[in-house]
């Protein structure tokens, strides 16, 4: 396989996302695996919001708490605002649903003792 930026050079792999071939000088290893210069930038703005959502065992609360609080705020909302009812209640039904598997998500990862 031949590198797709450099066909004169030999790759050393292939693009995690689009198989493409790579050259070490093209080719960049972001610990999921080896990706072209086209996707390596998106790899690393995608990290933080990939390793977020792994729900660790220190932070596994984190985002039913944050989730659930925003579906009560939305549902309160559509309390006070009649106007708004229909919309704001769906979005607090979406954020409690959202809280509920992270929250199930999370309790199938805590650490054995």
């Amino acid at each position: 396989m031949r590198c797709y930026v450099h066909p004169d050079r030999e790759a050393i792999g292939a693009c995690k996302l689009c198989g493409r071939g790579v050259c070490t000088e093209c080719g960049a290893d972001k610990g999921q695996g080896l990706f072209c210069t086209r996707h390596r930038d998106r790899v690393d703005l995608l990290a933080p919001i990939a390793s977020a959502l792994h729900l660790d065992p220190d932070t596994r609360l984190a985002a039913p708490l944050v989730f659930g609080a925003l579906g009560l705020l939305a549902l309160a909302l559509a309390l006070k605002y009649d106007e708004l009812v229909s919309l704001t209640t769906l979005v607090g039904a979406v954020f409690l649903v959202i809280a509920a598997v992270s929250w199930l998500l999370g309790r199938d990862k805590r650490p054995s003792d």
